[in-house]
This record gives structure tokens, C-alpha cells and sequence, in this order.
């Protein structure tokens, strides 16, 4: 069917931020007592799912939380430090001249996605939505969803990670997954991706061919 709404990931989709989020996590590892990221097994690690990481790295999940609130307020400090994803204004502002509903939906805080799009001159989405539990995607866009009158088969979610995939299995939600965000294309070919973009415009192009 006819796909009228996309909505957003931000982080690694639109906002280039995971080569500073993965600075961050090293510069703070030691304080939330988990072994830091060697920048040699980067690359590899990006086949992996969030769980397999927090237990390969011995990452606490009592202390995940804190790491995660700290993490958040980090980055509303140097939002203006980031960039955007090449060729993702291009592609937004295509998409809006199409006619497309778009929308944000990701667990970083609203205010810094604000800001983020407004340095950016990209105030072009109908809502930002900030799920701050990382698990609970599935739930966020459900209700994303019913509070916008977007009907699920006429909406795809354009996401960067296996668990975006996850989520949108869960609630039967198309999804494009893309290749230059935290998940490589190994692990979102592994976990199921039946859309894979490689680069902006490829979005436009699969959206356009349901």
C-alpha cells in the first residue's frame, strides 16, 4: 500500500552523532564500571545487538540507566558540535516537497533534537516524539501512531539499528534500515532488514515503491 507517513530515528539516521557517542561512552567507562570500546573492534561490534553489548563489554544494568541519563546530558552540550548525516537535508526536504507526513521518533531528549534541527534549518517534521526507555520503541511508535491518526500500513520507520528492526517486526511496521548508522549492513541483514538504504536517496526510492 501507498506509504503517506515516515517517521525518523535520530541519532545515526539523521544526526551524524555515533562517532561522538562512541568517544563519550570510552570517556566514561571507567566511571560506570564497564571496559571501554577498543576503536580497532568498532567495526565489528556493529553487527551486534544492544544486549549483546552490554554483556560483552560487562556493562551493568543497574548502573545502564545512569549511563544513559549521563549520556544524554553530554550530548545537549555539544549538539552544536554535530553534523548532519551527508545528503539527509537533501532527501527531508524532497520528501516534505512530495508531500510526505514526517515525524521523529527516538530516545534522545526532545529539546537537543529541537535544537539539532533548528541549526540545521530542518523545521520540517509534524512532531518530534522522545521515548526515553531504549527497550520500549515498539510501544512509542504504536502510540506515535494512534495520536497522529497515521494508519500503521500507510507508515515506514526509517531507523539505523537491529533493534529498530526489532521493534517494527514487533508491531508489523514496515521499516527502511540504514547502512551508515550505528548497525552494520552484516547485522541488519542478519536481524531480519527487508529494506536496506545505502545512501539518502535510496530512501525516497523505496519509499515509493510500496
Amino acid at each position: 500500500m501507498e506509504k503517506k507517513s515516515i517517521l525518523f530515528d535520530f541519532d545515526g539516521t539523521i544526526a551524524d552523532s555515533i562517532p561522538w557517542i562512541f568517544k563519550e561512552i570510552n570517556n566514561h567507562a571507567s566511571e560506570y564500571g564497564f571496559e571501554p570500546i577498543p576503536s580497532e573492534k568498532f567495526e565489528a561490534l556493529r553487527s551486534s545487538t544492544l544486549p549483546e553489548l552490554v554483556k560483552q563489554f560487562n556493562i551493568s544494568l543497574f548502573k545502564l540507566p545512569f549511563f544513559i541519563a549521563m549520556m544524554r546530558r553530554e550530548v545537549k552540550k555539544d549538539i552544536d558540535k554535530m553534523g548532519l548525516c551527508a545528503g539527509m537535508k537533501e532527501l527531508l526536504l524532497a520528501l516534505q516537497k512530495k508531500g510526505y507526513r514526517m515525524g521523529v521518533v527516538s530516545s534522545s531528549p526532545k529539546e537537543n533534537i529541537e535544537a539539532f534541527l533548528l541549526r540545521h534549518d530542518l523545521k520540517i517534521f509534524e512532531f518530534i516524539h522522545s521515548e526515553l526507555n531504549i527497550f520500549g520503541k515498539s510501544a512509542a511508535l504504536e502510540g506515535v501512531m494512534r495520536e497522529h491518526n497515521m494508519k500503521k500500513e500507510e507508515t515506514i520507520y526509517v531507523g539505523d539499528e537491529i533493534r529498530d528492526i526489532e521493534a517494527c517486526k514487533a508491531i508489523e511496521l514496515d521499516v527502511i534500515s540504514v547502512t551508515w548508522g550505528f548497525s552494520d549492513e552484516e547485522g541488519l541483514r542478519k536481524h531480519g532488514a527487508t529494506h536496506l538504504a545505502k545512501k539518502p536517496e535510496d530512501i525516497a526510492i523505496i519509499a515509493n515503491s510500496f
